[in-house]
């Protein structure tokens, strides 16, 4: 049995480096089955689980991680894969379990006894919530603070996000030049790979949307370009992939594409049909039923808004 499971692991570690995240999500699990899989292994579910949209998956490997990390006494860890479920639940809409996960990683965090990556998360957490109320001056100083946590903790995905949050901070009180370029040194690891799979996607989106609120529209057709290059080398990929769809119709919509524009915000609401990025399917169907406006087909475009 371990001659079995150790053969099962090699391929798994191979599709999931191949980013064949199906692949990679069964290959795992079936070794688990046999032997139970390490910190680093269980990541790797987590993550392929996440790629498939599979939360309910991808939420039990956490949890498998934190109470591991605990185990171990390495709460800095424990705090962030706390951290980790919180947010992904905040995402989902469940706010009162989310708050007493966010909470235990605070609390797992301050125990610590030193500074580790989980405080810049809740930081960055802390730092979305005031871009949500609109203060931004509030939420550039926090993005700042966890920036300088992730270079402290030589954590390549806090400082990678962080500059995302800075930058959609700075471009929301005017300052283009400053926010682009802090977005764009944020984009710099994860066309390089560098980044764990959902902040690479999660990079790509946050910087896409900045873009097109400030007009920066060559910008945004660059780093849309990417993003489809970046799911388009991903066959298995769920996450992300309509989301991928509806940027390309909204960039179709600005070049007068509107034909095109339509069938790929279909395809856009079709993917995300299957998937929890509600807001994201309701932006299709959204982006579709425009471009029916924008071409006088009123009745159309109705019937796509009551649908």
């Amino acid at each position: 049995m371990k001659a079995e499971a150790a053969l099962l692991l090699e391929r798994a570690r191979h599709a999931y480096e191949q980013r064949d995240w199906a692949d990679a999500f069964e290959l795992l699990r079936a070794t688990d089955d046999l032997a139970p899989l390490g910190p680093d292994d269980l990541e790797r579910l987590l993550w392929s689980a996440a790629m498939l949209d599979r939360d309910q998956d991808s939420l039990a490997a956490g949890d498998r991680l934190f109470e591991t990390y605990v185990e171990a006494g390495r709460y800095d860890r424990a705090a962030y894969w706390a951290f980790f479920r919180g947010f992904r639940l905040l995402a989902l809409g469940e706010e009162g379990h989310a708050s007493a996960c966010i909470q235990q990683a605070q609390r797992l965090a301050d125990g610590f006894g030193r500074e580790c990556a989980a405080h810049g998360y809740l930081t960055l957490l802390a730092a979305q919530k005031e871009l949500m109320t609109g203060n931004d001056p509030a939420a550039e100083r926090l993005a700042s603070q966890a920036l300088a946590i992730g270079e402290r903790c030589c954590d390549v995905d806090l400082v990678a996000f962080a500059r995302c949050y800075l930058g959609r901070a700075l471009v929301r009180q005017g300052r283009i030049d400053e926010g682009i370029a802090s977005l764009d040194e944020a984009m710099l690891p994860a066309v390089d790979g560098k980044l764990s799979p959902i902040v690479t996607g999660l990079i790509y989106c946050n910087l896409i949307a900045a873009c097109r609120q400030v007009y920066a529209l060559d910008r945004s057709r660059e780093w849309t370009e990417a993003l489809s290059n970046w799911c388009g080398a991903q066959p298995q990929l769920v996450q992300f992939n309509g989301v991928c769809l509806l940027h390309r119709a909204e960039i179709m919509e600005l070049n007068g594409a509107w034909q095109d524009a339509i069938t790929e915000a279909r395809r856009a609401t079709t993917s995300l049909a299957h998937t929890t990025a509600s807001e994201a399917a309701a932006g299709a169907a959204y982006q579709e039923a425009e471009i029916h406006r924008l071409r006088g087909e009123f009745a159309a475009s109705l019937a796509v808004v009551w649908a």
